[in-house]
């Protein structure tokens, strides 16, 4: 954003000024001198990271669930109040959303930049997409895009889930330490990861540097955070004793993981999937450090457009890109939402308002259904 947005306007921050010393109009890339603007960045955002992990450190002071027969209670809005909200939330998306998207379409639709009006509108072609969507170049770049989100996604989720069972399961001592080198990446600016991980293989003899695969290494570090708090919550959520109950029909650790633990966490595994391969399909920072001549990424792609004062075909690309986003964006919608085995009839949902059985009562059937799973 940045980048995007400042460059132009001579607006720079210390993220600019990597991007400016790693990828320079002219000369050789000044590495060390990006690498004093990283340290400088990574400083600066793990003074705030030291006070969150001490905030949660207390965490239990800020509980509001408790007890077996805990239900949460809805505060009834007035009908001001909704209107409220209704209107914020309105002008948000409109601001936020249509009025951008709408900008963008009508853009990609003319071949020069020019005030949006009624005879605009009248004069419109399609040209700026054929021209990209005939391109070589774009088929390569649409190609590695969805490669790396798959692949992202799924190693991301994978290396996550060991993490955050490690985490929450696990009584050794180094969890906590685990836990905080698992989020860190979280904390550190996107440009300065990928900054880290281009050293890194420029010295390593491993051939992955400008191509897809050191783009996904770097996209895995940057969202293993995200990707750690979507599993920690799964995980937290299942109860113990189903894994006691595997362990007891004689499943090793890894047995009771893979057959009982991956199983009931698979919601929360499916929505961090479909979140990571959005973040990834959509990033910009990480693609324009790494990305080499065979490793285009659509993100690249809009900016190289951008960068060449092709408003049209940046405009084009942008619709392209955002009707990715939205389809990952409404299936990540729809995993949040669904849950094998818990979705509730109408008859269901009406029983809800009944007192809660005994918690040995709800916990013997899934005990045995995890013995089961085992056997």
């Amino acid at each position: 954003m940045p980048v995007t947005i400042g460059l132009r306007n001579n607006i720079v921050v210390l993220s600019t000024e990597i991007y400016l010393q790693v990828q320079p109009s002219t000369g050789l890339p000044q590495y060390g001198l990006a690498s004093t603007y990283g340290i400088l960045l990574i400083v600066i955002v793990l003074l705030p990271l030291i006070y969150y992990q001490r905030i949660i450190g207390r965490s239990e002071r800020y509980a509001t669930v408790s007890g077996n027969a805990y239900r949460s209670r809805r505060i009834e809005l007035s009908l001001r109040a909704k209107i409220a909200g209704l209107t914020f939330l309105g002008l948000y998306v409109l601001f936020e959303f249509i009025l951008p998207t709408l900008i963008l379409l009508y853009t990609s639709l003319h071949p020069f930049y020019s005030v949006p009006s009624w005879s605009g509108i009248a004069n419109s072609g399609l040209d700026a997409y054929r021209t990209v969507m005939g391109s070589t170049l774009f088929t390569q770049s649409l190609t590695n895009t969805m490669v790396v989100a798959v692949v992202t996604g799924l190693a991301t989720m994978t290396l996550a889930a060991l993490v955050s069972w490690i985490i929450v399961r696990s009584k050794t001592s180094l969890r906590s330490v685990l836990d905080v080198l698992a989020f860190i990446p979280h904390a550190i600016p996107a440009l300065v990861i990928g900054l880290a991980i281009a050293m890194i293989y420029l010295y390593v003899s491993i051939p992955v540097y400008g191509t897809i695969w050191i783009i996904v290494i770097a996209l895995l570090t940057r969202y293993l955070s995200l990707a750690t708090r979507q599993m920690n919550t799964g995980i937290g959520a299942i109860k113990q004793e189903l894994e006691e109950a595997g362990t007891a029909s004689g499943a090793s650790a890894f047995q009771t993981f893979w057959r009982i633990l991956v199983p009931l966490a698979l919601p929360s595994y499916v929505n961090g999937f479909l979140l990571v391969a959005l973040l990834s399909v959509k990033n910009l920072s990480i693609p324009l450090i790494l990305g080499g001549a065979n490793s285009s990424m659509l993100a690249t792609l809009v900016w190289n457009r951008w960068d060449n004062g092709d408003t049209a075909e940046t405009g084009a690309l942008s619709i392209i890109m955002i009707v990715i986003t939205l389809v990952l964006g409404a299936l990540s919608f729809a995993a949040g939402r669904w849950t094998p085995g818990q979705r509730k009839s109408k008859r269901q949902r009406r029983s809800d308002d009944a007192p809660p059985p005994p918690a040995d009562a709800a916990e013997e059937p899934q005990k045995a259904l995890a013995a089961v799973a085992y056997q």
